[in-house]
């Protein structure tokens, strides 16, 4: 393959990568492709070490069960980014995502 063709191609997955970046959107191919490689490295983890990602990964967990019932929920939070500019910029919870479980 010639050089100017191969520079077409690279410049059309650069103008697609701008664009996925520009909109947000986030790519269900790409996210696969990390699960994946992080499933085959977590395997490789020991206890210990998968303790330590699970701290860097996840912020808080609540956990709120009435008593004397089975039925509850459970809020966990992870950490996002580490928030850039001034803390006044960012709303209560715009620091990380969080996700709620339901039995």
């Amino acid at each position: 393959m010639d050089t100017l063709k191969q520079l077409e191609i690279k410049e059309c997955v650069i103008k697609k990568e701008i664009d996925l970046l520009k909109t947000n959107i986030v790519d269900p191919l790409a996210i696969q492709k990390i699960y994946l490689e992080f499933s085959l490295l977590w395997d490789e983890f020991g206890i210990v070490e998968k303790r330590e990602v699970i701290r860097l990964l996840v912020k808080d967990v609540e956990v709120d069960i009435e008593k004397k019932s089975d039925k509850g929920k459970i809020k966990i939070a992870l950490w996002d980014k580490v928030p850039k500019g001034k803390l006044d910029n960012y709303k209560i919870g715009s620091s990380f995502c969080s996700v709620e479980l339901r039995r």
